[in-house]
């Protein structure tokens, strides 16, 4: 072999392993590449898992603080509780679903949510619930512990009464309660073509222990899961309280004014029952409207012509004027040492009990809403 023919060889040899070494290189840059496009895939995957995960966390959170409930429940029947879009683009769709036999008020429930992240990767969130029944204060039209004065041509009625608007949402009424209920009923002034019926009208009850009591929760812990906290010497006036909206047409159930609305069956606020916490003394002089648990803890002075829904719970004394208030539920006062007369029914003003506005302002209140039987839910997904 010449020495010409040798250095071909060699040359050849040297290029078929430069051409080797080039497509080796390229074949790991190929792999490397290809493993950081798997390694961010499996990133954004957990990414996706984790945006369902914390929707889903999430809906079961705010499904307890939006409880809904329909008004009829049958063991097995699940319904839509709650649903929305976090700011990640990740939503949450929240059901219940009855367990018992019991009414859907006392029962004993599974809440799963659902999360999915903007790219449908979804996980699921359940836990178990369940209600407590919860007693009420209210035992007829008015009942207090010190003394009332009726007078002007105002009325106070003991006979159970569904509202108008509320006649799909109510059993049948029950049996009439006690108009006035008094500690001691020498302590009640009765003149001008004021009324008070019941069965019995009037009737005496000197056992005061239990006056502000919620069945087995107390009036402070009550109080304590207020929505809209009042501070003293508040004056509602003008049209408040008013159903209020989000711009998405939701119920706003963060405006301190919106106390739900009672007149308008099936509209966004109508489900909303606030409990109210007035620490001190309020005036109510307006002519709005709303519903939930009225606790006041010093005395409330109403006039107006407005309307309230639900239990109302005086630690001083009430002391209603003008024309046109009505109250629709019940109220219980106790006495004041501001005020030691008493509770004053004047002008024409109407306390009308009933039994369905009681029970479903508390059913449907923070207080009425089901607890978790577990510290944190358990979770599922793909």
């Amino acid at each position: 072999m010449t020495t010409i023919d040798r250095r071909l060889n060699e040359s050849g040899f040297g290029l078929t392993v430069a051409v080797l070494l080039i497509a080796v290189m390229a074949a790991l840059s190929l792999f490397g590449v290809t493993l950081q496009i798997q390694e961010r895939r499996t990133q954004l995957r957990n990414q996706e898992r984790t945006l369902a995960f914390y929707a889903a966390e999430t809906g079961v959170v705010r499904g307890l603080e939006n409880w809904t409930t329909p008004d009829v429940a049958t063991s097995g029947e699940s319904w839509l509780v709650h649903q929305g879009t976090l700011a990640s683009g990740a939503t949450y769709r929240v059901e219940a679903t009855l367990l018992d036999d019991a009414s859907h008020v006392h029962g004993l429930m599974s809440v799963r949510a659902v999360g999915t992240s903007p790219h449908g990767y979804t996980r699921e969130s359940a836990m178990l619930v369940a209600t407590v029944p919860l007693g009420s204060p209210v035992q007829g039209a008015l009942r207090t512990i010190g003394k009332v004065k009726i007078a002007g041509q105002a009325e106070v009625s003991g006979w159970d009464t569904i509202p108008d608007t509320w006649q799909d949402d109510c059993p049948p009424a029950l049996e009439p309660s006690a108009g006035v209920t008094l500690a001691d009923t020498t302590k009640l002034t009765h003149s001008g073509a004021s009324s008070f019926d019941g069965d019995p009208p009037l009737d005496e009850n000197s056992d005061t222990t239990n006056y502000f009591e919620f069945g087995d929760l107390s009036y402070d812990e009550v109080a304590s899961w207020a929505n809209i906290v009042i501070s003293d010497g508040t004056v509602v006036s003008g049209g408040d309280p008013a159903p209020s909206y989000t711009a998405a047409g939701a119920c706003d159930t963060s405006d301190d004014r919106n106390w739900g609305d009672p007149e308008n069956d099936n509209m966004p606020c109508s489900d909303w029952f606030p409990v109210i916490h007035t620490q001190g003394s309020m005036t109510f002089s307006s002519d709005g409207a709303g519903q939930g648990i009225l606790l006041v803890d010093g005395d409330l002075s109403i006039c107006g012509g407005a309307t309230f829904y639900g239990p109302v719970v005086v630690k001083g004394s009430i002391k209603t004027c003008g024309s046109g208030f009505r109250l629709i539920g019940g109220v219980v006062a106790g006495e004041s040492d501001l005020n030691p007369s008493g509770g004053v029914v004047v002008g024409a003003s109407k306390i009308q009990y009933s039994s369905c506005v009681v029970e479903r302002a508390i059913s449907r209140s923070r207080a009425g809403r089901p607890k978790p039987l577990a510290e944190r839910p358990w979770f599922s997904g793909r």
